[in-house]
């Protein structure tokens, strides 16, 4: 078994998911739109693939949607169907670059199919790339004109590029579409609230749980927001919400475990850390906040664990690389912490806390060894 197949869960093995077992988040899954199935006596057997991709996907199987929407590629490459159903499973494992490249192709074969330009918006948005996303939203509305959802999500990207008030205009015009889309609610609230417009993002919310009050992303966002503001009571009874309404949400599980970390409830914080990743080993993010937690409880054996994992998923982030090098100079693996710590800092030669820690660590070694030598 690989490294990455381990498991990171120490305390509890049987929590832990292998890769043939990764899962995402559900929210994403749900998000990705169901496409019209149109069956002819030529195409029978692709339909079936497609209608049986995205009914796995339904169920959160995504192993067994990869499998079938393969098929469907391999059995009718020239059908964009098959590869946005290829792309929607390689979302669903959290592999948007990969992701992308189906929706492109799909793009190429159909240039009209909205649910690709959407989808590939999405991949985009889900790597930072927001004037990407927007572009490709905005092309999902030119083929759908009332494509709510994708308005809004123009709004989501204003609103990480801070262009407030963009923001605010696209959830108006997404709330003008479909005026019971709690999404363009949650995304104003929080907009709101990172403006200090605190009573007018809590009212947001409250007209977004009203609307949807058994949605487990409505509930992690207003968490979320909770936490900012520290009103950590309301803010744990929403992230347990969240779960309790979808026990395999990973996000909403590592976002309690920062939220209990933050207020030192380091023994509650752990478990809640791990079983995020439990349910999504794949996600960078995940792992590197699990790490953090670690650090932050004093085991920095397992935070390296973590960040070794990420740099595996990972290999060119520099910022996994340093975190790395700085949990290794907290553990009594000296020869390795100063290897890696060397590293990463010829590639960030300025950054004067790898400097420091590095000459400690090189004067202990020194001193180490003299008492060798002494012997």
């Amino acid at each position: 078994m690989s490294l990455l197949e381990e498991s990171s869960c120490h305390s509890n093995a049987n929590a832990a998911e292998t890769l043939k077992q990764k899962r995402s988040c559900c929210t994403l899954v749900r998000l990705i739109p169901k496409p019209v199935f149109v069956e002819s006596a030529s195409n029978s057997e692709t339909v079936g693939h497609l209608r049986r991709a995205y009914d796995y996907l339904d169920r959160n199987d995504f192993t067994n949607a990869f499998v079938e929407s393969n098929e469907t590629v391999k059995s009718d490459p020239q059908n964009p169907l098959s590869h946005y159903m290829q792309g929607a499973a390689l979302m669903a494992f959290l592999d948007f670059t990969a992701a992308a490249s189906e929706f492109e192709e799909a793009i190429k074969l159909d240039p009209s199919l909205a649910d690709a330009h959407f989808m590939l918006a999405q991949s985009a948005r889900l790597r930072g790339l927001y004037d990407n996303a927007i572009f490709e939203y905005g092309q999902a509305l030119k083929h759908k004109p009332n494509f709510a959802i994708a308005q809004a999500l123009i709004g989501e990207c204003y609103r990480m590029q801070g262009q407030d008030w963009k923001m605010s205009a696209e959830c108006s015009k997404a709330m003008m579409m479909d005026p019971q889309l709690p999404l363009s609610h949650t995304i104003l609230a929080e907009g709101f609230i990172a403006q200090d417009k605190i009573d007018q993002g809590l009212a947001q919310y409250k007209k977004a749980l009203e609307l949807a009050p058994d949605d487990p992303y409505v509930h992690l966002r207003y968490g979320q927001s909770l936490s900012v503001l520290k009103r950590w009571t309301e803010c744990e009874a929403e992230l347990h919400k969240a779960i309790e309404l979808d026990p395999t949400y990973s996000d909403a599980l590592i976002v309690l475990a920062v939220a209990l970390g933050e207020q030192g409830k380091l023994s509650e914080s752990l478990p809640y850390g791990r079983k995020a990743v439990a349910q999504a080993p794949t996600d960078v993010d995940t792992r590197v906040t699990l790490a953090k937690l670690y650090l932050k409880n004093g085991n920095p054996e397992l935070a390296v664990s973590e960040y070794k994992l990420a740099r595996i998923l990972r290999p060119k982030s520099i910022r996994i690389q340093r975190a790395l090098a700085m949990a290794l100079a907290q553990t009594q693996n000296l020869d390795e912490a100063i290897v890696e710590l060397t590293m990463v800092s010829q590639q960030l030669p300025l950054d004067e806390d790898l400097r420091l820690s590095l000459n400690a660590l090189l004067q202990l070694k020194k001193k180490e060894r003299a008492g060798s030598d002494q012997r």
